[in-house]
């Protein structure tokens, strides 16, 4: 099967303490989100790794649309938090 994986850059989440918690609302059974390293505890450089969980049984289709859609609201929430951080004097 396909193995899909999209590397994110996410300083502002990190920074501002909100990363576990939208990784969390982000991550569904066929998706997975880690560190460089493999754990989110050792995160290097602010980059996380979205990438699918399973390829048995799931067409190549789901696979995209399910990293695409937490990738994006994991972008959406980082932007968030970027506007949050400047918007704090």
């Amino acid at each position: 099967g396909l193995n899909l994986s999209t590397y994110l850059h996410l300083p502002a989440l990190r920074h501002t303490g909100n990363l576990t918690a939208a990784i969390q609302k982000r991550q569904a059974e066929s998706i997975a989100i880690d560190s460089l390293m493999g754990d989110l505890d050792q995160l290097v450089g602010d980059l996380v790794v979205v990438h699918n969980a399973r390829t048995l049984g799931v067409t190549d289709e789901a696979i995209l649309q399910g990293v695409r859609a937490a990738a994006l609201k994991l972008v959406v929430a980082e932007k968030s938090a970027r506007s949050a951080l400047r918007s704090t004097p």
